[in-house]
């Protein structure tokens, strides 16, 4: 039985977390000591009236929720990947659709609801492969 559409949806799946991803890689690529980077946060700190955060803390906290979002959303797509190939012959559809729907779901969770395109692409995938049913070979029986 082929499996298109699912594959079709967990590739849309996989692009959708690697666009953050790479999203959160240009955060990350920012220099953290750059005066306008430092400039952008006090301007930031200022408009906001907050008192017990510096402009460095704000940088420091913001890179390491860049890092966090890099490192889970290359799981998700990794986990897309691995569903991808247990997909790919009709080898383990269900256990491709249980990984995708779980992923779905801790993934838009784990992203901050930022996932949330590439988890309902995942989710629709998984669903379909485990609701699918495949075809039976059926062989003529002599007797």
């Amino acid at each position: 039985m082929s499996r298109v559409v699912e594959i079709v949806f967990s590739v849309i799946g996989i692009v959708l977390f690697l666009v953050i991803s790479v999203g959160s890689g240009f955060v990350l690529a920012l220099p953290q000591d750059n005066q306008d980077v430092q400039d952008g946060f006090q301007q930031a700190i200022d408009k906001s009236n907050i008192t017990n955060i510096s402009a460095s803390e704000m940088a420091s906290a913001v890179n390491d929720g860049a890092l966090y979002l890099l490192i889970v959303t290359l799981i998700c797509a990794i986990l897309g990947i691995v569903s991808i190939i247990y997909l790919k012959g009709n080898k383990k559809p269900k256990l491709a659709g249980g990984i995708l729907i779980v992923t779905a779901i801790l993934g838009t969770v784990a992203t901050f609801i930022l996932g949330i395109f590439g988890g309902i692409a995942y989710l629709i995938a998984g669903i379909i492969a485990l609701v699918r049913k495949s075809k039976k070979v059926e062989t003529s029986r002599t007797y």
